[in-house]
C-alpha cells in the first residue's frame, strides 16, 4: 500500500508538471501572436462611416455622434450599436506575423476581387482592409489595406464577425 501511494504522488507531481509546462507554452503563443505586426487599426470612437461589402451585399452605415446612434445609408434603420461594436473591436488592431512584400499579382491571393472589403471612414478620411481568400495550410484569410502591395495573413474571426447581413445587423424593437 505505501508503495503504491508513492507512485500514485510521483505520478500526481508528473501531472502537475505537464499540466504548468503546457500552460505556459499556450500563454507564450498567445503573446507572440499578439506581439505581430499591426498591419490595420482603428479608434471606433473616432468612425463616422462604415461600409461592409460581401460578395451577398453592400452594407453602408453612418455613425451619428450627437446621438451616439449608427443608422444605414439611404434608409434611416437604425443599426444594432452592440453588435457594431463587437465587430469593430474585432478590427482595432489587427495583426500578423506573416508579410509578404512588392505583390503585383494579387489574383493567386483572391485579392484582385476581394470576397470582403470593410471600409471605415473618420475625418481623417477612408480606410479599407480587403480580405481575400482562405489559406488552409495557415487557417487565416489574405487580406491587404488601402491598395498597398503588401499581403499579410489575418484571423479568420475578422472576416467571421463582419460576414453579416443588412437583416442581421438591423436594430429590431
Amino acid at each position: 500500500l505505501k508503495k503504491q501511494l508513492t507512485i500514485l504522488g510521483i505520478l500526481c507531481v508528473l501531472a502537475l508538471a505537464a499540466l504548468l509546462l503546457l500552460s505556459r507554452e499556450q500563454s507564450g503563443a498567445g503573446q507572440t501572436a499578439a506581439e505581430g505586426e499591426i498591419v490595420f487599426a482603428c479608434s471606433p470612437e473616432l468612425l463616422t462611416g462604415l461600409t461592409v461589402r460581401t460578395e451577398r451585399e453592400t452594407l453602408e452605415l453612418l455613425y451619428d455622434a450627437t446621438k451616439d446612434l449608427w443608422t444605414f445609408a439611404g434608409t434611416g434603420y437604425q443599426a444594432n450599436g452592440l453588435l457594431l461594436a463587437q465587430m469593430l473591436l474585432e478590427i482595432e488592431e489587427v495583426r500578423t506575423d506573416t508579410v509578404i512584400d512588392d505583390v503585383t499579382d494579387f489574383a493567386p491571393y483572391g485579392l484582385e476581387q476581394p470576397s470582403m472589403e470593410i471600409s471605415l471612414a473618420s475625418a481623417d478620411g477612408t480606410r479599407t482592409l480587403a480580405i481575400g481568400d482562405y489559406s488552409a495550410a495557415a487557417h487565416r484569410y489574405y487580406a491587404r489595406t488601402d491598395g498597398e502591395n503588401r499581403v499579410f495573413l489575418i484571423t479568420t474571426s475578422v472576416k467571421t464577425v463582419f460576414d453579416v447581413t443588412g437583416e442581421e445587423l438591423r436594430l429590431t424593437e
